[in-house]
């Protein structure tokens, strides 16, 4: 892993000074302030790149393995999608960096997401035998919400409510397997993003049944925007959100 990060650093950057000596093969053998005049340079590359880069691109890391990955959040509110391919990966990740430290759980369905509303740089515990991605995405706001669709959980875009409105919600399990479907409505006021616990749906799901469910998304005093949380405790859910 330090080779291929070596070799990568190699092609992406002009490594010379301190990184040159201590990013090589036998890079153990650097003293301790070797080791850290090369973290002091590799800080201030990831710095430069992060305020030159545009706050509405999404930024994917991927691996293989256990790993501690540091992310930068630049564009809030932003989610964070975690995909593994170990779909039993019993230790949640760990995000930690802001206020609240974040957990992402894919056990069952190999997906997780949470909401991002600070910016700053995370450190991501990732603990598992399989591949991995881990993506951050900024919100896009939408307008009015008239609906959503998909096939995993997921952190919607952003929306607005100009009163209670009636959504329905329809599941169309495509194999076999028992669950729970969650779908949540979260708000906005002063960049603080909160769940509201007066609209929300817990369904425990059948065999291969459909489920449909009218539920009222209620606007909530001082709220500036919207977005829908929805999950799925297995793998391969269709589910669609709309307004009536």
């Amino acid at each position: 892993m330090k080779k291929m990060f070596a070799l990568l650093l190699a092609l992406l950057l002009p490594v010379t000074g301190a990184l040159a000596d201590v990013l090589t093969d036998d890079w153990r053998g650097a003293d301790d302030a070797e080791i850290q005049a090369a973290i002091d340079e590799l800080n201030a590359e990831l710095q430069s790149r992060t305020a030159t880069r545009d706050p509405s691109e999404a930024v994917t890391i991927s691996g293989h393995g256990t790993s501690v990955e540091q992310i930068a959040v630049t564009g809030i509110p932003a989610r964070i999608t975690l995909t593994c391919t170990d779909k039993e990966m019993y230790n949640p990740v760990k995000i930690s960096g802001g206020s609240k430290d974040i957990e992402l759980n894919p056990y069952g369905s190999g997906i997780a997401e949470a909401l991002v509303s600070e910016e700053g740089s995370y450190t991501a515990m990732i603990e598992t035998s399989g591949d991995w991605t881990l993506t951050v995405e900024p919100l896009s706001m939408i307008g009015m919400f008239t609906g959503f669709s998909g096939n995993c959980s997921v952190f919607t875009d952003m929306f607005t409510l100009t009163g209670p409105t009636i959504a329905t919600v329809a599941v169309d399990p495509s194999n076999d397997s028992l669950g729970s479907f969650i779908v949540e409505l979260w708000y906005c006021t002063e960049q603080e993003w909160k769940r509201s616990y007066d609209s929300s749906l817990i369904a425990e799901l059948t065999k291969g049944e459909a489920y449909s469910y009218d539920m009222i998304l209620k606007p909530i005093d001082g709220a500036t925007a919207y977005a829908i949380r929805l999950y799925s405790s297995y793998d391969g859910l269709g589910w669609s959100i709309t307004a009536k």
